[in-house]
């Protein structure tokens, strides 16, 4: 009998080749919410059919927009614009998943200055990530200032903000109508949490959706195991705070023991009992399964 994978290329061994490319998603933010708008770059994978294929939006017109496939195929593509909108419940698109836009642009959109903190602004770009900070020096606003929205141009289709090139082109002349951006979800004016302190080593706040916390960990051999979707890096020792469906603040959380890696999204093993927080934490009710969030207040 043959060896495992010998037929695979360098006889089955890992290669970085092989690995996902990084995403937006790879950060504590947790991936883009489903659009509120169609545009030419956007990419969707349809979720259902025999034969799924990834493709681009090249054109949006009226009722329908026309898209070419990843996979080279030449033949037209035609969607509902209707369809490519819907989500469910949680907010995911129903019918399609986006998956970003098309790398290597410049897209023309629309950012808002949230904190400009001496030499440096921080920026929030909606149709890049609504929650991500983007960081630049605050002599390139081109007279704007904390509160204001600029229109800026940007590779959308970028992975990390040192990827977006990001260009202001001036103030705004006027903001954005209401749902014609997805809205802005950082918590933290100056970087959305990430550098916020706690009184653990460290700490993520995990989102529970449509169950509590024995429907979605029970305990198993003294421990629970949450699965993230986000590729979150935390040492033992961290806080899983727990913020739960009903409720509109975050009361416990669960001590982590280890991070196990998965190929989309980690597994965070937690100590069994959760423990309450001295003082609960004011938190808004958007839950998403699995995902995650920074820590954004000053102590727990």
């Amino acid at each position: 009998m043959g060896a495992s994978g010998k037929k695979l290329p360098g006889h089955g061994a890992r290669r970085k080749a092989f690995s996902p490319a990084p995403s937006i998603k790879d950060s504590i933010h947790g991936p883009r919410p489903h659009p509120v708008a169609l545009r030419v770059g956007q990419r969707f994978w349809p979720r259902a059919g025999d034969r799924r294929r990834g493709f681009v939006l090249t054109r949006v017109a009226g009722t329908h927009a026309h898209g070419r496939r990843e996979d080279g195929d030449p033949k037209p593509a035609r969607y509902a614009v209707s369809r490519l909108l819907a989500v469910d419940a949680e907010g995911r698109g129903r019918h399609f998943a986006f998956t970003g836009f098309a790398p290597g642009r410049r897209y023309r959109t629309l950012a808002r200055v949230v904190a400009v903190r001496g030499a440096v602004a921080t920026l929030i770009v909606p149709e890049w990530h609504p929650g991500h900070p983007v960081r630049l020096p605050a002599g390139l606003l081109r007279g704007a200032g904390e509160g204001d929205w600029v229109d800026v141009a940007a590779d959308l289709g970028a992975a990390a903000p040192a990827k977006l090139q990001l260009d202001v082109l001036g103030v705004a002349a006027t903001a954005p109508r209401a749902g014609t951006l997805p809205e802005i979800t950082s918590t933290s004016l100056d970087d959305g949490g990430r550098g916020a302190r706690d009184d653990g080593p460290g700490g993520v706040v995990f989102e529970l959706a449509g169950g509590d916390l024995e429907t979605a960990a029970p305990v198993v051999g003294g421990r629970r195991e949450l699965y993230a979707l986000d590729r979150l890096r935390l040492r033992a020792g961290a806080r899983v705070y727990l913020a739960e469906p009903g409720a509109g603040e975050i009361a416990r959380y669960l001590e982590l023991i280890s991070v196990r890696s998965l190929p989309h999204g980690v597994t965070l093993v937690c100590a069994a009992e959760p423990r309450a927080l001295d003082a609960p934490v004011p938190c808004d009710l958007r839950r998403r399964m699995g995902a995650s969030r920074a820590v954004w207040w000053e102590a727990a």
